[in-house]
């Protein structure tokens, strides 16, 4: 069984996948094909990305809180049962669609240069936070959902979603392009 220091790295290895994915994308592509939208309705493969760093922004206070009141362990973690659920709902491909709350909407105008700065920025939030999560008992600290009260993980748990959620989008960032070169 792996160590929690061996899971923490496996963790930080999804985030630092999702960067360099993300970085790719936004780079690689052409400005108008990243913010063009495939049908009105979907979002475009950067607001998919702006989409991740709206969310990423509102779990670091969330996150800094449950470390801070957490006891000192070491590992090795698992993940709880709503944690378990919410990342299966949320690995790509879509098993259901998830209505996204209006103030989680990406904003529409910003470059891909903006938006990829912009989660970059989040993701060495996050990974901050996952260094700080080192020597404590993450599978007995608790994280409430900020987007729902009723939903509250434990902190592992919660890494293991946002980890999740970003892969989401950006498989939805690439399906997105894929639409774009489809006649």
């Amino acid at each position: 069984m792996a160590t929690g220091s061996q899971q923490l790295d496996e963790v930080k290895a999804q985030f630092d996948a999702a960067s360099a994915r993300a970085r790719q994308l936004l780079t690689e592509t052409s400005a108008g094909n990243l913010t063009r939208r495939p049908q009105p309705d979907r979002w475009s493969a950067a607001e998919c990305i702006a989409h991740l760093t709206l969310t990423n922004q509102h779990y670091p206070p969330l996150i800094q809180g449950a470390l801070e009141q957490a006891p000192p362990g070491d590992g090795p973690y698992g993940m709880d049962f709503r944690g378990r659920l919410l990342r299966w709902i949320l690995e790509p491909p879509y098993r259901s669609g998830v209505k996204t709350m209006p103030s989680m909407e990406p904003p529409t105008g910003e470059s891909p240069e903006q938006v990829l700065a912009a989660f970059l920025s989040s993701q060495e939030e996050i990974l901050k936070l996952l260094e700080a999560a080192r020597g404590k008992a993450l599978e007995k600290t608790t994280i409430t959902s900020p987007f729902s009260k009723r939903m509250r993980y434990n902190a592992y748990s919660c890494f293991q979603v946002l980890a999740a959620h970003e892969r989401r989008h950006l498989w939805q960032a690439e399906q997105a392009l894929a639409q774009m070169v489809m006649p």
